[in-house]
């Protein structure tokens, strides 16, 4: 991991509706990291994956991306930072009337000039490195399960070799087997592709599973920013409140006695 940040994020301020969702948001993620974003409702968790993606303007700070400035860039450099990075949405976002061949060669056909051949192959590609059989590329998204078209969109992701990917609530939908089985997927694929990842998710387990760092938001602020293993132990009040519930003493219980078990072997 080097020093110098992929994503720098210093005193961002945004107003929405009648307050300020964010009042001075700071935070640094390093190439190679993968980093939760967690929060209580209303903390501005959404806005800040929206103001990374270039969605949500802020009122104020500055958002650095690959070392430029979004706030000050021009469109043709916002552009080419743009085609650096993949999104996942939260529901998938799939082109109902387009395959799902046609849905992951989008990017392709929007980005490149490869020839209809060469875009065939490389979204076929990024289909069966996500784990999805050849056939399913010639159905249409109401085809597929929930777990398939998250795959896919994964793939769509992925399709122009991003160097950065950004994960809206990645296995939101999906069955405990099915959302352990896609972080598995996501942490594979960052290993081997040598992904950054920032991703806004609820779901505590995989928190445990695939993330190096986690900001919590709250207060209009990043309250802390820290491996999720001291981020539990931070006594603000929030913080406590959302990792102490029932369901995040099971999730960290489990992991612990997951690790535990490991370091016997």
């Amino acid at each position: 991991m080097t020093n110098t940040p992929i994503i720098e994020v210093k005193n961002v301020k945004c107003f929405l509706g009648h307050s300020w969702v964010h009042n001075g948001i700071n935070l640094s993620i390093y190439p190679g990291e993968v980093i939760g974003i967690v929060g209580g409702s209303g903390s501005g968790k959404t806005t800040l994956l929206r103001e990374m993606l270039l969605l949500t303007r802020p009122d104020s700070g500055s958002i650095r991306i690959f070392g430029k400035e979004l706030m000050t860039a021009s469109n043709q450099t916002l552009l080419e930072i743009q085609r650096r990075w993949g999104v996942l949405f939260q529901h998938n976002a799939l082109f109902s009337s387009l395959t799902l061949l046609e849905n992951v060669a989008f990017p392709l056909k929007e980005h490149t000039q490869l020839n209809d051949k060469t875009i065939r192959e490389l979204a076929l590609l990024k289909i069966m490195l996500t784990g999805l059989p050849p056939d399913s590329a010639d159905k249409y998204p109401s085809e597929l399960s929930g777990g398939m078209q998250k795959r896919g969109a994964l793939a769509r992701a992925l399709v122009l070799d991003p160097e950065l990917v950004f994960l809206d609530e990645p296995t939101a939908g999906l069955d405990p087997n099915n959302a352990s089985a896609f972080d598995e997927l996501i942490l594979n694929l960052q290993r081997s592709m040598g992904l950054t990842i920032v991703m806004v998710t609820h779901d505590l387990d995989s928190l445990w599973r695939i993330t190096n760092r986690v900001a919590f938001l709250g207060e209009g602020k990043v309250l802390a920013m820290d491996p999720i293993k001291d981020l539990i132990q931070n006594p603000h009040p929030a913080i406590q409140g959302f990792f102490n519930g029932p369901r995040g003493l099971i999730a960290s219980k489990g992991y612990l006695n997951h690790l535990e078990y490991s370091d016997g072997q």
